[in-house]
């Protein structure tokens, strides 16, 4: 008997595609200079290796191909750098959680650094859209004598577009252990009707923008000072604490672009003069 029930026309709900990305990259020490040491990818998540000038840190660049998140999506990235090693991590442009109909995309990165490595995790910005659900987790592993550099910004709508955040999920988890011990943790959960919690003094304070930078070295209560100026200088409201061999600097801001252009100050400031990745002035 031939079915004339249209192909929409189902009691059941869709199956959606949704995207899955792993990768791994590590990078060692030889003859003086930082080389990759070990690359896999599959999926949707891919690692760009720029060639740089010798002057330049090593980079690895994380590109995204599924053009954004959204409920379902899971990615995974590990990352490392060998002893005496040092690396960025950063991403090819800004990532988009969008408008999720069930479910919650999850991002999980592991970074390691062994003896007297350095470590630099620096994504660009992360835009949520309304009704976004993104939940994310950050773990680095570090010897008693590594480094780490670490900076996240999230942006709750556009506001040069026009964009407003009304509702969604936002979770972000950092842990950050050095020598086996739990020396930082971080966990930031908002959801429900975000522009309103938002609008509180304890949160954002009507802000749209936020950025956290993380320092851990021996010499992060060294450099609160040097950071205390460079805040001064930008045009957001800011913040910076040292103590327990890390740094904490915490800035809000009314638009993405003014929170970019502090955290660009804070962020080089932190790296001695060096520019940031080459993908964030593209």
């Amino acid at each position: 008997m031939f079915d004339d029930t249209l192909p929409f026309e189902t009691d059941s709900a869709p199956v959606l595609q949704r995207a899955n990305g792993r990768a791994q990259c590590t990078f060692k020490l030889r003859d003086g200079q930082t080389v990759l040491d070990t690359l896999g990818q599959s999926g949707s998540l891919k690692v760009m290796l720029p060639h740089l000038h010798a002057t330049e840190s090593t980079e690895a660049v994380l590109l995204n191909t599924a053009g954004g998140l959204t409920g379902g999506d899971y990615m995974s990235f590990d990352g490392g750098v060998a002893a005496r090693a040092h690396a960025v991590f950063t991403t090819s442009t800004a990532e988009r959680a969008y408008l999720s109909l069930s479910g919650n995309a999850v991002v999980e990165t592991r970074l390691t650094a062994e003896k007297e490595g350095f470590i630099e995790w620096l994504p660009q910005e992360t835009i949520l859209f309304d009704g976004s659900r993104l939940t994310r987790s950050l773990e680095v592993y570090l010897a008693s004598s590594s480094k780490l550099l670490a900076n996240e910004t999230v942006i709750f709508g556009r506001t040069a577009m026009g964009e407003r955040v009304r509702s969604g999920l936002f979770q972000d988890i950092w842990q950050v252990y050095r020598n086996g011990d739990l020396v930082h943790a971080d966990a930031t959960s908002i959801s429900g009707p975000i522009n309103v919690i938002a609008k509180h003094p304890s949160t954002l304070g009507g802000n749209h923008a936020i950025s956290t930078v993380l320092y851990v070295a021996d010499d992060a209560a060294a450099r609160l000072d040097q950071i205390r100026k460079v805040i001064a200088k930008c045009d957001c409201e800011a913040g910076v604490s040292a103590w327990n061999g890390k740094l904490v600097c915490r800035a809000i801001a009314k638009r993405g672009s003014t929170l970019r252009r502090a955290t660009e100050m804070i962020l080089t400031s932190l790296r001695n003069g060096r520019t940031l990745p080459r993908v964030w002035h593209i």
